[in-house]
């Protein structure tokens, strides 16, 4: 499952992490797991009830950095789900995938969009090729 990694899993289906969002933790929180934590109980509330997409949602993660100042970046989040990903061009017989990732402000919305779409494509070969569980 390449470039996609699963956060969480409910009745309504399963959350992925993107590895942008991997990466912007890791960047600016590295030790700190409060704001994975953070992202994934958000993960957690989406995969249960299927409602409350945080597409475009502006979240303020509290880390620190190695000196130990507060560090209050923040980093504009978007989700999909499959059944959103066909819009986007991307088809499967999925309705229960919900991908999450992240950008920071200069990025374009179009730029945003190209990414879920891959985001969606390459799990959608994946789930293909396996199977579905």
């Amino acid at each position: 499952m390449q470039g996609l990694k699963l956060l969480s899993e409910g009745k309504c289906g399963k959350v992925f992490i993107t590895q942008s969002v991997e990466k912007e933790l890791g960047k600016f929180f590295s030790g700190d797991f409060r704001t994975l934590n953070g992202l994934k109980e958000r993960c957690k509330k989406f995969a249960n009830f299927g409602r409350g997409v945080f597409s475009g949602e502006q979240f303020k993660f509290e880390g620190k950095h190695s000196k130990g100042t507060a560090d209050g970046k923040v980093i504009s989040v978007w989700a999909i789900s499959f059944k959103q990903a066909r819009l986007y061009g991307c088809l499967s017989s999925s309705e229960d995938l919900f991908i999450a990732g992240s950008c920071d402000k200069k990025q374009q919305n179009k730029a945003n969009q190209e990414k879920l779409r891959k985001a969606a494509k390459v799990y959608a070969a994946y789930e293909k090729e396996v199977g579905n569980e």
